[in-house]
């Protein structure tokens, strides 16, 4: 990403790192590094809520990280009350790094055990895993399918069977390889 180059993302990531003038950040900085040397360090830790707006908006997968990383260390408490509206805006990013974030959240947060996520209103959103690009993301969504969707119509099989992605193809023709094509 051009982004590394900005003297912004440096100026936010690696403020307190000292190692940069007004014209540029030493190339000695590595990215991994980010929450040690941000600038406004206490301003993150205190809300989850930036963080989780970064997520919903940043176009940038570094950002994403640095969001996912900052909510992982430092909100993990907080985490335990995100609400099934933000997951459901996180969930129609459909992005790698929010995918994989998601999936983090539905097998670390007890309020979200798979037999409870129909009735929390985000099966459907789950379901739309199986577009995502991450891998850990389809293996979840396959396994989730398996156990908790297997009254899926018939052109969702078919969608599911066809995606590009051959991870969760083995689950679902494994287990929808018999299904009755008149259902």
């Amino acid at each position: 990403e051009n982004w590394k180059k900005t003297w912004i993302l440096n100026h936010i990531l690696f403020h307190e790192s000292g190692k940069y003038s007004g014209k540029k950040f030493k190339n000695s900085l590595k990215f991994d590094d980010y929450l040690r040397h941000r600038a406004f360090s206490e301003l993150w830790k205190r809300s989850p809520i930036p963080l989780i707006r970064l997520m919903e908006e940043a176009k940038s997968s570094l950002i994403l990280k640095f969001a996912v990383s900052s909510l992982k260390n430092e909100h993990l408490i907080s985490l335990r009350e995100i609400s099934e509206t933000s997951i459901l805006r996180l969930l129609k990013r459909q992005n790698h790094e929010v995918d994989e974030f998601c999936v983090w959240i539905f097998t670390t947060v007890p309020k979200f055990e798979q037999s409870r996520l129909k009735e929390l209103g985000l099966h459907e959103a789950i379901l739309e895993l199986f577009k995502s690009t991450n891998p850990k993301a389809l293996s979840f969504v396959a396994t989730y399918a398996r156990t908790h969707a297997k009254d899926l119509p018939l052109r969702q099989v078919l969608e599911l069977i066809n995606h590009e992605n051959n991870s969760p193809k083995g689950a679902t023709v494994s287990e929808y390889g018999n299904k009755d094509v008149r259902d």
